[in-house]
């Protein structure tokens, strides 16, 4: 779900969208329930066989905490907790520069999600020191002078990590990564993400690897449009994600060196 858990520093209209998976049902409802008791219900609409989109809400008060809501007729609803707000003061890392293909994971699709990170500025913030179990937080920011603002939606994307000798390390989840191409955003479902980080003298070196659903390729085929046979022609399903005897993603492997930068808040607007 988009935002995830422990998202922070939403900015704007909220669009919320899910994956549901196959086999999934379609929630009967969806709402955000805000600080004194205050309920919005969102308009949602199901525009792939798994992918469930909800109309932008209206700017949300900041510094406050939200639920999403999905409510489901046979079932106990599912709550996912959100953050709007100014960002969190700590080291936030450009993951977006000098991003590159692992060489144990050489395939077309490991390219291919090297280059949607490259697209647009993307920033994330680890936990700080002694935080132990906590979130990773990214999302697009906007370039400003020599330092960065969060841009909207905010810090939404989201992967659990915890804190080990060296760095950090986030076993498999999955989440949205945002990407962008030509002033269009959009939110692509990525799965099984395992990430390794550790900060260096040079800056942060982070390996990520997972798998990319179908439906994510062919979403990303869209987006690109006459790109896309140049990019995607090599890119070969070879991960069973449901154990049905039949490849349903592509696997990948990116790493990076990320560079530190100053995140820029509201106070210094």
């Amino acid at each position: 779900v988009h935002p995830g858990p422990g998202s922070a520093a939403v900015r704007g209209a909220l669009r919320v969208e899910a994956e549901l998976g196959h086999g999934v049902p379609v929630p009967s409802g969806v709402r955000i329930d805000g600080p004194d008791e205050r309920t919005w219900d969102l308009d949602c609409v199901s525009v792939t066989a798994t992918r469930l989109s909800c109309d932008p809400l209206e700017e949300l008060s900041r510094d406050r905490r939200f639920d999403l809501v999905l409510e489901f007729d046979d079932d106990e609803p599912t709550v996912i907790p959100f953050v709007t707000g100014t960002p969190r003061e700590g080291s936030y890392w450009r993951v977006d520069k000098g991003v590159g293909v692992d060489p144990d994971h050489d395939t077309a699709a490991s390219g291919l999600i090297a280059m949607m990170m490259m697209l647009q500025p993307l920033v994330a913030r680890l936990p700080l020191e002694g935080e132990g179990l906590g979130r990773m937080l990214a999302g697009p920011v906007r370039e400003h002078d020599d330092a960065v603002k969060v841009d909207p939606p905010g810090l939404t994307t989201t992967l659990e990590v915890v804190e080990v000798e060296h760095g950090w390390l986030g076993e498999p989840q999955d989440l949205f990564l945002p990407a962008e191409v030509d002033g269009y955003r959009k939110l692509f479902l990525i799965t099984g993400v395992e990430l390794v980080a550790e900060p260096t003298d040079d800056g942060l070196s982070w390996s990520m690897s997972g798998s990319v659903p179908v439906g994510t390729l062919d979403q990303i085929e869209t987006l690109l449009g006459s790109l896309a046979p140049f990019l995607m022609d090599d890119v070969e399903l070879d991960v069973d994600t449901n154990d049905d005897g039949r490849p349903d993603s592509a696997s990948f492997g990116v790493l990076g060196v990320a560079v530190a930068t100053e995140l820029m808040t509201d106070a210094a607007d």
